[in-house]
């Protein structure tokens, strides 16, 4: 709940809901203890597709994420890949929202106060800083716009802070 405090009993119900909304499971970075494997392994129960990016063997914090490569996830080498990767592992991106291709006709779906900011993307991403100074908009409110954005499934937000249109 909005409300409740971060207790640490409430991370391992967390962490079923989290595995039980995802379709797929990136790890990051996770030691032996981190409650990022409670996740897996709720994403197992319920046959998620787990990956997880690769860490150093001398760096305690990547030992959990490192023995789930061993176990069989897939390995993320790549962050700008992971979409390909996804489609390698049968997901249909454009059943999920995922694709990459946009029809010029979604400008008409895009909400009128977001679309001189979404008409500044394209495939090739923008820094918030491109995008404001190109839409002749403040950085706070191309912040917000990109956001807005984002979650309404017009943009999505590429490593480094970097945005390009859906």
């Amino acid at each position: 709940l909005p409300d409740e405090p971060a207790l640490p009993h409430h991370f391992p119900k967390r962490n079923r809901i989290i595995a039980a909304l995802s379709r797929a499971i990136i790890v990051v970075e996770a030691g032996t203890r981190s409650g990022a494997l409670i996740t897996v392994d709720h994403g197992l129960d319920l046959g998620r597709d787990i990956l997880a990016v690769p860490g150093s063997v001398e760096n305690p914090q990547a030992a959990g994420s490192n023995a789930l490569l061993g176990e069989g996830a897939r390995i993320v080498a790549d962050p700008g890949r992971v979409l390909e990767d996804l489609e390698g592992l049968g997901w249909d991106l454009d059943a999920v929202g995922g694709s990459r291709a946009v029809s010029a006709s979604r400008f008409d779906q895009v909400p009128d106060e977001l679309r001189s900011i979404w008409a500044v993307l394209s495939e090739t991403p923008r820094s918030p800083e491109e995008v404001a100074r190109e839409a002749s908009i403040r950085l706070p409110e191309a912040l917000a716009g990109l956001s807005a954005l984002e979650l309404g499934g017009w943009a999505w937000q590429r490593p480094g802070m970097l945005f390009q249109r859906r």
